[in-house]
């Protein structure tokens, strides 16, 4: 199974590989993960510019099986909404000129991906060997800048902010995310495409 995906954070590309692994193991448990290729781009903060790119480069270049795009909606002053429909046409767009028929996904965390992993903070806790009866802090920030303080706060150093952000995904409990409906809908929708 080859996936291609176009995501925007730096920290993102081996997280979101290791959540999209626990969820096309849900369906498929006896699926070998090194069995999983994975065709990835950043769109270096914001996806929207290089979904025509991208879609060329999973789909012409290495005929992947399915592509996931993955858009934080927290853009300010545009509203949640608008970026997800103008995501979404563009995707549409560049699959119609590119590669009529493929199977994608269009997630777009609300406001930004690290919101999910707030959805299952004993993980998070653990990653970060925190006390687990204690809440963490910072709640009053945004999700990315809230799990960014917290990792150089109390990171040893001994792993890099990508490693972390790969531990935490790997270990994420699904169940709890899906109480995030941005979450849900994404696991639901790449479910259904693979």
């Amino acid at each position: 199974m080859k996936i291609g995906v176009l995501y925007e954070g730096k920290f993102d590309d081996r997280a979101i590989k290791r959540i999209i692994i626990k969820i096309i193991l849900q369906k498929y448990p006896r699926v070998d993960p090194a069995d999983i290729v994975f065709v990835t781009k950043s769109g270096g903060g914001n996806i929207e510019g290089h979904i025509y790119p991208a879609t060329s480069l999973f789909f012409v270049a290495n005929n992947c099986d399915c592509a996931i795009y993955i858009s934080d909606t927290d853009n300010g002053a545009t509203s949640v909404r608008k970026k997800m429909q103008r995501v979404a046409a563009k995707v549409k767009k560049a699959v119609e000129d590119l590669a009529r028929g493929a199977r994608v996904v269009v997630a777009c965390p609300k406001p930004e991906l690290e919101q999910w992993f707030f959805g299952d903070e004993l993980t998070i806790k653990r990653v970060l060997e925190l006390p687990e009866t204690e809440p963490l802090k910072y709640p009053e920030m945004a999700p990315k800048d809230r799990l960014t303080k917290l990792i150089f706060d109390y990171n040893s150093y001994l792993l890099t902010p990508v490693e972390i952000y790969e531990k935490i995904a790997s270990h994420l409990d699904l169940a709890k995310l899906d109480d995030h409906r941005s979450f849900r809908k994404f696991r639901l929708e790449l479910l259904s495409n693979i």
